[in-house]
């Protein structure tokens, strides 16, 4: 399980420069949004959540989810969450 979420971290990690938000280029990565409603409608997809987002995937996981949010508000790239959990 770990390995997948490093993968979509890692995946995410090189789509974040297109988004300017890395939580943007994780939910495009699991499919939570897509890049096409982003861009026709900015304001309408809300608060996006980490653990909907990994629950999707079928990741269910709340430490890691909780883990991965907290790394990201302290200015962790995807990439360093990503090694760190291995």
């Amino acid at each position: 399980m770990t390995s997948r979420i490093q993968d979509i971290l890692i995946e995410a990690d090189n789509k974040s420069f297109s988004y300017q938000c890395p939580y943007l280029a994780i939910a495009d990565v699991l499919g939570y949004i897509t890049p096409e409603q982003i861009r026709y409608m900015p304001s309408h997809f809300g608060r996006l959540s980490m653990r909907k987002m990994l629950r999707l995937d079928g990741i269910v996981n709340k430490d890691i989810s909780n883990y991965i949010y907290h790394s990201i508000e302290d200015g962790i790239t995807l990439k360093q969450i990503a090694n760190n959990l291995s």
